[in-house]
């Protein structure tokens, strides 16, 4: 528990670092408008940013999302359940009805440089509509791979997703996988930022 409450806080701190090198960066350059939410209200509505994009009609009400854990990964899970303290199964950020972001910032950090991507919510689930999961069978197959350890996770390759079960961690939470070629292609916008500010030691 010990080891986990320190890597928790090192993935804040340096997530914390990322959001001060991407208010810089692709706030400053690519948006309007820009405001970063600390009240505790927006973030548990799975908001942290809120901004105009140009060439996007909405305000974008954004939620950041970055691999502060890993570096030079090729994909992104996106949660679908995790258990909170009291030991219930809640429904995770990407299908929470109280997360009322319309916008994901996806943050890859590599050694080299940071590479982000804005993606739009409903774009997302379209996508994992495409190849056959609706909000509804996501639901249905989140709650199978918890009731059971034999449960089909899935081929990224040959499934265009992947299903994951950490049991690892305190919160156990399930997500699918989505490569980040695919986050890329659906993005209203990508950019690479050169840097090793973020290089792993």
């Amino acid at each position: 528990m010990r080891e986990a409450s320190i890597l928790r806080e090192q993935d804040e701190k340096t997530s914390n670092e990322v959001s001060k090198f991407l208010d810089s960066t692709f706030y400053a350059d690519e948006t309007s408008n820009f405001v970063r939410c600390d009240e505790v209200e927006l973030q548990v509505q799975g908001i942290d940013t809120i901004f105009r994009f140009d060439g996007y009609r909405p305000q974008c009400k954004c939620d950041e999302k970055t691999t502060a854990q890993y570096r030079n990964i090729q994909t992104f899970t996106l949660e679908l359940s995790f258990i909170n303290k009291n030991g219930n199964v809640m429904s995770g950020w990407l299908l929470d009805p109280h997360h009322i972001n319309n916008t994901f910032l996806f943050v890859w950090l590599d050694d080299d440089k940071v590479e982000v991507a804005l993606v739009e919510k409903a774009a997302i689930l379209e996508h994992l509509e495409s190849i056959g999961w609706t909000r509804e069978r996501l639901i249905e197959k989140e709650k199978r791979i918890r009731n059971n350890d034999n449960e089909y996770l899935g081929n990224l390759d040959m499934d265009g997703c992947r299903f994951c079960y950490s049991k690892h961690l305190v919160e156990q939470p399930i997500n699918v996988m989505l490569k980040r070629k695919t986050y890329k292609d659906m993005a209203l916008f990508t950019k690479q930022y050169f840097t090793d500010k973020f290089k792993k030691q």
